[in-house]
């Protein structure tokens, strides 16, 4: 007798479901997410030894009565986030004359009179928030073993600081939300000024307080810290990608910034560019 459970009901289901099989016949159990917002995870139980447990497939030799289960997570919102369009919505919101490519204010800096001044840091903001939507859509990315960034702890800061936003500014557009979601996610001090300052002066939404969100994920994804804990910053790793045209560009800064040099041959290879925060990067750069 095979016995086949889901863990949480209503998670997903099982091809075949439990029922009776020949003696030693093998079988192959396929995992499938309910529709929305559920993936699967992993295989628990009396699965074959040799056999993928994180794969939505995997096998079972009916030698006895065995007992499976395929376990879902649910993650509300993942299969929506675009960054790339949400940032080119919210920065058109601002001033139509913005460029998705080029916008780079997330660095701040004092005046002789100690006013805060929003300069660029050399990473366009746009890319630092595509950084970001790679991590919190890829559930199985984990990269904590070596002290770098993991899925699981970037979804649960951004999930919290996107339900905090919609909750503060209920009536801004969902688009912009998420936006805002992701800058306090990326945690630099930037957030703290630029987005209350933002938020109050294009939208008319007043009492933001950055710092009682959720600004954890700063060690990772802040332009001057290491996202995979490879020994190359953020903004390293960018100046890496500069030999790339746009919007390819940016998807090679990702995998860069995500894959460590210790497993990544093609890394030692790559053209390394300065980084001078005075460049206004293009489209054709």
């Amino acid at each position: 007798m095979l016995t086949v459970e889901v863990e949480p009901p209503g998670g997903g289901f099982v091809i075949p479901e439990s029922g009776e099989f020949k003696l030693n016949e093998t079988i192959t159990l396929s995992a499938r997410p309910a529709n929305g917002d559920w993936f699967f995870e992993t295989w628990s139980g009396q699965v074959d030894p040799d056999a993928d447990w994180s794969d939505t497939k995997t096998t079972v030799t009916m030698d006895k009565n065995r007992t499976i289960s395929a376990h879902f997570f649910e993650r509300p919102g993942l299969l929506k986030i675009d960054m790339f369009g949400d940032m080119e919505f919210s920065l058109a919101s601002i001033d139509s004359s913005n460029d998705l490519y080029t916008f780079d204010l997330n660095e701040i800096s004092y005046n002789d009179d100690a006013a805060p001044k929003f300069v660029a840091n050399g990473v366009p903001d746009a890319v630092e928030l595509h950084l970001l939507e790679a991590v919190l859509r890829n559930p199985k990315l984990s990269l904590t073993a070596r002290s770098g960034i993991g899925h699981i702890f970037a979804w649960e800061a951004w999930r919290t600081n996107l339900l905090r936003i919609q909750r503060d500014a209920p009536n801004i557009d969902a688009r912009i939300q998420r936006v805002v979601a992701g800058y306090i996610t990326l945690g630099d001090y930037m957030s703290v000024e630029f987005i209350p300052k933002g938020l109050a002066t294009h939208f008319q939404v007043t009492g933001i307080d950055s710092e009682n969100y959720d600004r954890s994920m700063s060690r990772y994804l802040t332009y001057n810290e290491d996202a995979d804990n490879d020994g190359f910053l953020n903004n390293e790793e960018w100046g890496h990608s500069i030999s790339t045209l746009w919007p390819e560009r940016a998807d090679v800064y990702v995998a860069i910034a995500l894959q460590p040099r210790q497993n990544n041959p093609r890394a030692p290879q790559l053209p390394l560019a300065p980084i001078d925060p005075n460049v206004t990067y293009s489209r054709t750069q």
